[in-house]
């Protein structure tokens, strides 16, 4: 049986969509069943994912923050990887250019995932 990977990307349609195509043309990730879940930006709770991985796509920010802190309470043996974004630089997370207290939220949320993963997407 293959592993199932859930891939928590924004709601917005073109990312989802950009997303599953990703996905479906990805050579090197090995037979699994792939699933892609829109997640809104404000949502506050997360549902326990059926998935052997979980993989986030979204953004980490302040107002996703709690939805993070969910995901990892309702999910608690599941493995769950972060695809660290191409567009936060590493010297803006560091300098604070990007957002008040970025190091901080950063370190925090990186904190609840059990791997961090260039993301290619």
């Amino acid at each position: 049986m293959e592993p199932v990977v859930c891939h928590l990307v924004e709601a917005r349609s073109d990312r989802a969509a950009e997303a599953a195509e990703y996905l479906g043309r990805r050579a090197g990730i090995g037979p699994a069943d792939h699933r892609v879940i829109p997640v809104t930006t404000g949502t506050l709770r997360a549902a326990p994912i059926e998935a052997d991985v979980i993989v986030s796509h979204l953004p980490i920010e302040w107002r996703r923050f709690p939805f993070l802190v969910a995901l990892r309470a309702v999910n608690p043996n599941r493995e769950i990887v972060h695809m660290a974004s191409k567009d936060y630089s590493e010297s803006m997370w560091n300098t604070g250019g990007f957002l008040p207290n970025a190091a901080s939220l950063r370190n925090c949320a990186y904190a609840l995932f059990d791997r961090i993963q260039p993301d290619r997407i």
